[in-house]
């Protein structure tokens, strides 16, 4: 009897996890995107000069920033990795006329969120940058007061207890602030593009190879709602 009580107990916990994990939540009415090209791979965390002159085979590259409150600019900064180079110098020093940006804005917050805003309209204004960029952020609340640009709202990756608490308030953030897109890690892919069908989505792959995991890669990009795929700069 307990064996049975196991079973059946078992059986529902896989049903939920199923129905839970595959079935969506919203049905968001189609978005377009700024970035509509069937080549959906953009260069990953470009810190430098010389990596963004060597992901030029790209249509796109990523770069993390930081905004400095005091000095009133963005940092090109990864964790510790840090160039000691300014957003405007090195926009200024690269030949950035046909490329699209995504730019990671790594510490946005309640104090710097209204400069940051401003800056942003600073930069366009000297590099016209409006319809080639993205800005993401975790913190969608005070990224949804960038109503000049686009912007990606930034996710957790997806794990079943997590995400069983969280996704409501996902759903409810992209119902309030409608931001043009979410993004992810590619692992995190299937769970969001089930839950929100519709929604345009753009993910990063931290380190995958190219060459050796070519099949797992087309699958991310042939999903529709996947609008761009960060590689590594060499995987191509």
């Amino acid at each position: 009897m307990k064996y049975s009580t196991h079973i059946f107990i078992a059986l529902i916990l896989v049903i939920f996890y199923y129905v839970f994990y595959y079935t969506s939540i919203h049905s968001f009415e189609k978005k377009s995107f700024f970035y509509q090209n069937n080549d959906k791979f953009w260069a990953h965390r470009v810190l430098t000069e010389d990596e963004f002159n060597n992901s030029l085979v790209f249509n796109g590259v990523e770069i993390d920033l930081y905004f400095d409150s005091l000095n009133n600019y963005f940092l090109i900064k990864h964790d510790k990795i840090v160039n000691n180079q300014t957003l405007q110098d090195f926009l200024a020093s690269v030949d950035n006329s046909k490329i699209f940006y995504w730019f990671d804005v790594k510490n946005l917050s309640s104090k710097n969120y209204k400069k940051s805003y401003d800056r942003f309209l600073f930069l366009d204004s000297l590099f016209k940058l409006n319809n080639r960029i993205i800005i993401e952020s975790k913190n969608i609340n005070y990224l949804s007061h960038f109503k000049n640009f686009n912007i990606s709202y930034w996710l957790k990756d997806y794990s079943f207890f997590s995400s069983l608490f969280n996704i409501n308030k996902i759903k409810s953030d992209l119902i309030k602030f409608r931001p043009n897109a979410i993004s992810c890690d590619y692992k995190s892919v299937d769970f969001y593009s089930n839950k929100f069908p519709n929604y345009n989505l753009i993910c990063w792959t931290n380190h995958m190879n190219y060459d050796k995991e070519k099949e797992q890669l087309s699958k991310i990009v042939s999903k529709k709602n996947v609008k761009i795929v960060l590689v590594n700069k060499e995987m191509r």
